[in-house]
């Protein structure tokens, strides 16, 4: 059961700032609106058993990497854990970066009405998305339309949904939302949806525990990836090393370094002891 009882901890997760400096004269101050991007390893939690409560995965090293890279080295994360965030409280993180009161901020995508906010092309994440079904219950053909008369099961937070989620509320497929990845595993254990919609990596983790091993399928699906990004406000002090960080970004994914990062972090969530 310790994958179960660390799978329990990723829900600390909540509002989180970043402080990153190049020198002590010239800070730079990044937003996580961390109920936007799936609280999962490999790309973010809080490793309560041999780190100190320190949060680590390929998110923070990749934010760690690029900024390095352009000369402005990562310092500390501060800030609270929590997950009862609001959707008002996730808008005031916008409305921080527009004001000057941070310079960048990670998030999904760009809110309506903050046109004065710009974003790297390129995404610092990617989640890929993939259907688990029980290995008793193999109704995904690989066709989105075999799941039409299933009940599944998805994943929100504080009201946000995914693109997946939107996806199959259009279609107007039967589905339950849950607020995390546990509700929804035991949701599927136990029967009372037929499929869940979930992260790549979130499956393989599943996988792992001695409760679902050899129990589920995992399944690639067409269906929309859940891809994180870097936004500036457009007139803030440090808004023009955007194309900077876009290219250094390109190149990580090009080059297959964040697929390394994702299999790297996975191993070590795997691999630890957390009793």
């Amino acid at each position: 059961m310790i994958y179960l009882k660390k799978l329990l901890s990723l829900f600390l997760l909540g509002l989180t700032s970043i402080s990153i400096q190049a020198d002590t004269n010239n800070p730079i101050r990044v937003a996580t609106v961390i109920d936007y991007v799936n609280p999962t390893p490999p790309y973010r939690w809080i490793e309560e058993c041999v780190r100190g409560n320190k949060s680590i995965g390929v998110g923070i090293h990749l934010l760690t990497k690029v900024f390095q890279d352009i000369g402005y080295p990562l310092q500390q994360l501060v800030g609270n854990t929590s997950i009862d965030s609001t959707a008002e409280q996730l808008s005031s993180k916008y409305q921080q970066l527009a004001d000057g009161e941070t310079d960048f901020l990670i998030t999904v995508r760009k809110p309506a009405g903050y046109d004065q906010l710009i974003s790297i092309k390129t995404p610092l994440l990617t989640h890929r998305t993939s259907v688990v079904t029980k290995a008793d219950n193999p109704i995904f053909t690989g066709q989105i339309a075999s799941l039409q008369s299933h009940q599944g099961g998805l994943f929100s937070v504080a009201g946000i949904s995914t693109p997946a989620h939107k996806h199959f509320t259009k279609l107007q497929f039967p589905t339950q939302t849950y607020p995390n990845n546990f509700e929804l595993l035991t949701a599927l254990m136990a029967g009372d949806v037929d499929y869940v919609v979930v992260d790549y990596y979130t499956a393989k983790i599943w996988s792992h525990i001695n409760d679902t091993r050899s129990q589920l399928l995992i399944n690639d699906a067409d269906l929309p990836d859940h891809s994180i990004y870097l936004f500036a406000a457009k007139q803030g002090k440090h808004a023009d090393l955007i194309d900077e960080i876009n290219t250094r970004l390109h190149q990580y994914h090009n080059n297959n370094y964040v697929k390394y990062l994702n299999e790297l972090y996975l191993k070590k969530w795997l691999d630890q002891p957390c009793e």
